[in-house]
């Protein structure tokens, strides 16, 4: 079994075991929320099926990661990892898709090994790529213009601080930010000058899952062990101006991780479903999801706010081959389900100009990585 497949059945693992322990919890945490006087949605209507435009033949093999800016969505693909396998020439690369046209394009360079993670700053591509053999961690940035990839300077110590299969990464204020063992890596997006942020607080290391930002903070969970959505007791956020980090407890805050910030509301998965934080006033609204929705974990990518709505990445009844996407309401907290015949294993849900972008990996319908754009 490949390093890739096994990443994954840790996730559908993860997703199981929160679903399991959501409908132990779901009747506790009802009694609290209503205790606290806070609103309650509960949505038990069957997924939606929606019209979506499949891009299938984009030359994915391993789909990893996924980003959009401007024209373009980026893919970071993994290939094909054989056992025995030395990390390199096994189908790597970074794939651009033009969003108009559906043209692809295929960046490989000696530099990537296991190409785990995409995001975007304007002009620049960044890729977060494992050293497979040695799990030695690069960053990398690819030229829009050029397509040129080259490396971030990075200490060794840092180097080693962080792997594929566990943390955080969000871009900020100018600045990429990364949840490592030995806190949070921060690069400047301009001047590629690498710091790093420590605190006691920031004992989660990897295992915070997901980070978040707005204008003003980055967020992410004071989680202590892999079972990120029980573990935690208070929240973290940092300032993006000065990195001061400070711990957060919100009234009615039951567990969990961080998984979208737009500017008004903290969205939390927790063991239940999730809880959506007023920024300003700590207000809580508990939204439990249908019993047959999952959340796909809470890895940095799998979620987008676009349209007035968040976007996350889950699977139905505990499925690797039937995946959907939770569309939740900014302002309503009202749930929708989106499902289609292209939504399977989701690896990856992003948004830029209004458009909401997902690819998944093959499953029992379909055959081939597939990217889909959301109508």
């Amino acid at each position: 079994m490949t390093d890739d497949m096994i990443l994954h059945s840790l996730e559908m693992s993860a997703s199981r075991t929160r679903s399991h322990t959501g409908r132990m919890i779901l009747g506790g945490a009802i009694v609290v929320a209503i205790a606290l006087g806070v609103l309650l949605y509960v949505d038990k209507k069957s997924p939606v099926d929606t019209d979506v435009k499949a891009y299938s033949h984009t030359g994915v093999v391993g789909a990893r990661g996924l980003a959009a800016q401007g024209k373009y969505v980026w893919i970071a693909d993994v290939g094909v990892l054989p056992q025995g396998a030395t990390g390199v020439n096994h189908g790597e690369k970074v794939v651009r898709v033009d969003a108009a046209t559906g043209a692809t394009t295929s960046i490989t360079s000696p530099l990537f090994s296991v190409p785990f993670a995409v995001t975007t700053s304007p002009h620049v591509v960044w890729v977060l790529n494992d050293g497979f053999v040695n799990h030695r961690i690069s960053i990398l940035r690819i030229n829009e213009a050029t397509l040129a990839v080259t490396n971030v300077n990075l200490s060794t110590r840092l180097k080693y601080a962080f792997n594929y299969s566990q943390g955080g990464y969000v871009m900020a204020g100018g600045y990429f930010w990364i949840s490592t063992t030995e806190g949070i890596v921060r690069v400047n997006t301009t001047t590629l000058a690498v710091s790093l942020i420590t605190s006691p607080l920031l004992s989660g290391g990897p295992y915070g899952a997901d980070m978040v930002a707005d204008a003003r903070y980055v967020w992410l969970s004071q989680a202590v062990s892999p079972n990120f959505l029980t573990s935690s007791k208070f929240l973290v956020r940092v300032s993006i101006n000065t990195g001061a980090v400070t711990k957060v407890i919100f009234p009615g805050y039951i567990n969990g991780t961080p998984i979208a910030d737009d500017g008004t509301y903290l969205w939390v998965e927790d063991a239940v479903g999730l809880q959506r934080f007023n920024l300003k006033s700590g207000r809580e609204t508990l939204i439990v999801l249908p019993d047959d929705v999952g959340l796909s974990g809470s890895p940095s990518g799998l979620d987008a706010v676009a349209n007035g709505n968040v976007y996350l990445a889950a699977n139905i009844n505990e499925s690797n081959s039937q995946g959907a996407i939770v569309r939740v309401g900014v302002a309503s907290g009202r749930v929708s389900i989106v499902s289609s015949p292209f939504i399977q294993s989701l690896t990856g849900v992003t948004a830029a100009n209004g458009v909401v972008w997902a690819d998944n990996l093959p499953g029992n319908k379909v055959q081939q990585p597939v990217l889909v754009r959301l109508s």
